[in-house]
């Protein structure tokens, strides 16, 4: 579905009060085109699949919902993030602590190039959301996460197909899934699943 909604603002959006103080805090006046596109979809626990250019606000129209959607009383580790590089990981991991401060969630980056095990005691202390390299996907069991995202995800396309295949699987298996991208059009997702919403914002 390629749609260029009209701005609206969040507390149009379903999202919480907390929710809505934050995102003023951080600026956001008015909820971006694929904010506004995804975020009733998301929210109500649907599958989505959004593009939208670089700088559209990607990051929060899928961060906002499983932020919304955990609950810190089910324990760490519920949900996962999958971004292709290093960089892009901490970025999400930054957008998500700050989007995240009044729910009492804690994210955590896991990447290759860095200790791998201070990066896995952060881990053990307690975070619930793990933002991570496609490639560090072996060190999670599919089953602890409620929800995935996968961020730049027509990436997948140039991973190798060991990677690949094992990122799908991963993704098939989760209950709630989101990915986007700003390259992709609909049929680069069709290994994603076929039951995902589309969303093509320019």
């Amino acid at each position: 579905m390629n749609v260029i909604p009209e701005p609206v603002s969040f507390d149009e959006l379903g999202v919480s009060v907390a929710m809505q103080n934050t995102v003023a805090e951080l600026g956001y006046t008015m909820a971006t085109p694929i904010q506004t596109g995804s975020l009733p979809f998301a929210m109500a626990g649907r599958d989505v699949i959004g593009q939208a250019q670089t700088g559209s606000g990607k990051t929060a129209a899928f961060g906002i919902p499983i932020i919304e959607r955990l609950d810190p009383r089910d324990g760490p580790v519920q949900a996962l993030v999958l971004c292709p590089t290093r960089e892009l990981a901490v970025q999400v991991h930054d957008e998500l602590t700050r989007l995240g401060k009044r729910h009492e969630l804690r994210s955590v980056a896991i990447y290759g190039g860095d200790s791998i095990g201070r990066q896995m005691e952060e881990l053990r202390q307690g975070a619930h959301i793990v933002v991570a390299n496609y490639e560090m996907l072996d060190h999670f069991a599919p089953s602890y996460f409620s929800g995935i995202i996968l961020d730049e995800s027509s990436i997948l396309k140039a991973q190798d197909g060991k990677t690949r295949t094992h990122i799908i699987e991963v993704f098939g298996k989760t209950p709630y899934r989101l990915a986007c991208s700003a390259t992709p059009a609909p049929n680069d997702y069709m290994e994603l699943g076929n039951h995902s919403q589309f969303l093509g914002i320019m």
